[in-house]
């Protein structure tokens, strides 16, 4: 139980916004951080953060829609497809222009506890990345310090503070409370990469380097869910792949099933086991259901033979992965969910699937989602644990 946790005060600073009306056009207006419809003499301004999940409202194919979770907005309308309504902000006109106020709440610490055994120290950081620490304990949650979110969507409104890297790498863990980048991010990884890489092997910094590198790339692409599938498979690849003398898919498994087992074995803090089981057991049990990214079903397609017992082969898949959810095996989850991503990969990276098909959207946006989230989490598990032999490099840097 926390005591005396200390006043916590929310810090509100208002922005005034002055809009002259001879510039807007009839029905919808997009602006930076808010939307205004225009009908006759009426007018509806909304702000363009989205109601469920924060994340901000983008345009897309005459849609206006939150990338996260796929809600869509009808400004005309005042509210989301799914009905919720959206406050309007409210305006005053004045000299021909509309005049309102967006508020926006920056959460303060009023003032740090005593340092007193009995009691839970609280250091706020920035945004929802907060330090607690106890007399034996101490432990961050999401840590977004610096660098933008949401591909360039969100930046933090004032810098962190200087010692917060230094404050991170001595807790003992990290909660990560949900699957957005303001929680966890390229740039904060990049920070640890730079503090730690100086006890690294020069292979394994390489790894984590480029594996950053592919993650810094898919979280420039919020709207894209095919680039960020890709991006992010990229950068699981540069994780886990080493040299093989075999090109067969079944070799492929083998070292990602081995490299799994070292992800696990260091899940000290479960981030790893409550994703597949609280975070994503939907999306998963929908993925692995769906014999469209299965892959003997399309081998079958293409004549290939020996397949043509695809459906019993689904069959068993489906029985293997419905005994695993039920003994909470995760290993073997992780292991079929990631054969499931493979042929959903090879869809979309050789030309298979129409590029933001609707065919394929509930896969693509499943997918994404569930690699978003594990990729960045992998790579923390193994910069805590550079010791472990995470194999030889497929591709090394070669000096001619």
């Amino acid at each position: 139980m926390f005591t005396n946790l200390g006043k916590i005060k929310n810090q509100t600073k208002v922005e005034k916004i002055s809009v002259e009306i001879s510039k807007l056009r009839k029905k919808i207006n997009f602006f930076e951080n808010y939307i205004i419809v225009k009908e006759n003499k009426i007018f509806k301004i909304f702000n363009r953060i989205c109601d469920h999940a924060g994340g901000r409202l983008i345009t897309k194919d005459d849609k206006v829609y939150c990338p996260i979770h796929l809600w869509e907005f009808k400004p005309t309308e005042g509210k989301y497809v799914n009905n919720i309504k959206k406050k309007e902000i409210k305006y005053i006109i004045k000299n021909k222009k509309l005049i309102f106020s967006i508020k926006k709440y920056i959460p303060r610490i009023k003032k740090e506890l005593k340092n007193k055994t009995d009691l839970i120290k609280i250091r706020f950081i920035n945004h929802a990345f907060i330090i607690f620490e106890g007399p034996d304990f101490k432990f961050a949650t999401d840590p977004w310090a610096i660098g933008p979110a949401f591909a360039n969507g969100w930046w933090l409104k004032e810098p962190s503070d200087i010692d917060w890297l230094e404050e991170l790498n001595h807790c003992d863990f990290i909660y990560i409370s949900h699957n957005h980048p303001d929680h966890l991010n390229y740039s904060t990884l990049k920070e640890i990469h730079r503090l730690k890489r100086e006890n690294y092997s020069d292979e394994f910094s390489i790894r984590i380097h480029r594996s950053l590198s592919w993650i810094n790339r898919a979280e420039k692409n919020d709207e894209d869910l095919d680039a960020r599938l890709i991006f992010y498979w990229i950068a699981f690849n540069a994780a886990y792949s080493e040299i093989q003398f075999s090109s067969s898919f079944n070799s492929e498994r083998r070292v990602y099933r081995e490299f799994f087992e070292k992800i696990l074995k260091y899940d000290e803090s479960e981030i790893i086991y409550n994703a597949i089981w609280k975070e994503f057991s939907g999306s998963i049990r929908n993925l692995l259901n769906n014999q469209f990214i299965f892959g003997p079903f399309w081998n079958f397609q293409n004549g290939h033979e020996g397949f043509e017992d695809w459906e019993q082969k689904f069959s068993e898949s489906k029985s293997i992965a419905l005994k695993a959810l039920q003994n909470k095996n995760t290993l073997t989850i992780l292991e079929i969910l990631f054969d499931r991503l493979y042929t959903l990969r090879n869809q979309i990276l050789h030309g298979g699937a129409t590029w933001n098909g609707k065919v394929n959207r509930s896969q693509v946006t499943d997918g994404q989602s569930i690699i978003s989230f594990l990729i960045p989490h992998f790579l923390e598990i193994m910069m805590d644990n550079q010791n472990e032999n995470w194999g030889k490099l497929s591709f090394p840097v070669v000096e001619v």
